[in-house]
């Protein structure tokens, strides 16, 4: 005879009391949690919104030294494109295909000194403007524009010439030795253009500005050239008979 079993067959396993005990949800505010649990708790509460920021500082950080990176590259090909324009033609094509570059200002700059020194000075005069504009803040950007003023002084264009040469003596975004010799070149073409006041106002600019002397006895020889200064008389009362 087969033994029967001594449980019901039908009989379910027994399940677990059920947990009738009130329970209360605690934040990390709560007195009596020791500091694991408040950890514990801050890191359920925001421990996603810390993740995210994580994230986005690797991101952003990967992100600045991949433009960093590539700028300097970037930048290593334009130099090498630079050193290997060597003639006048390949430097106004480098000029053209870099435009707004640092060294397209100084390839122009080449370009328009070349042109002074051949006399072609209306060339040059343009290509010194394109080379001011093209350098910024750079510290060559003054003998751009200085070389403009020359320029077009030695072209004919006096009265143009003049009024750049001493807006450039007087924009205080120069370097103030630029201005200085701006200053000085301007009083020299005021002089010979019969314009002794204005010399005499940009010679005045040349001692202000010229902490180093460098232009002193030059500005001084023009001076000595000026006629005397007419001094206004008054005019004397006759005595009423």
């Amino acid at each position: 005879m087969s033994k029967q079993s001594n449980h019901p067959q039908n009989e379910s396993p027994a399940q677990p009391p059920a947990d009738e005990r009130n329970i209360v949800a605690v934040g990390s505010d709560y007195e009596g949690a020791t500091f694991e649990d408040r950890v514990y708790l801050l890191w359920n509460q925001y421990g996603r919104l810390v993740i995210a920021a994580i994230v986005a500082v690797v991101l952003f950080t990967c992100g600045w030294l991949f433009i960093g990176w590539f700028q300097e590259r970037q930048e290593g090909t334009i130099a090498e494109a630079y050193r290997q324009a060597v003639g006048m033609d390949d430097k106004l094509a480098f000029a053209e295909s870099h435009s707004g570059h640092v060294l397209a200002g100084v390839a122009l700059l080449e370009v328009a000194q070349h042109h002074y020194e051949e006399g072609d000075f209306a060339r040059a005069a343009d290509l010194f403007g394109q080379a001011a504009a093209s350098l910024g803040n750079a510290p060559t950007a003054g003998r751009a524009k200085i070389g403009r003023g020359i320029s077009l002084a030695l072209a004919g264009e006096t009265e143009e010439a003049l009024n750049h040469l001493e807006d450039v003596s007087e924009s205080t975004a120069n370097y103030q030795s630029d201005r200085v010799e701006a200053a000085f070149h301007a009083a020299l073409l005021a002089y010979e253009l019969g314009r002794h006041d204005t010399a005499r106002r940009l010679l005045d600019r040349v001692s202000e500005l010229d902490v180093t002397q460098a232009w002193a006895g030059r500005a001084m020889r023009i001076e000595r050239r000026l006629p005397a200064e007419e001094s206004a008389e008054e005019p004397v009362e006759t005595p009423s008979t």
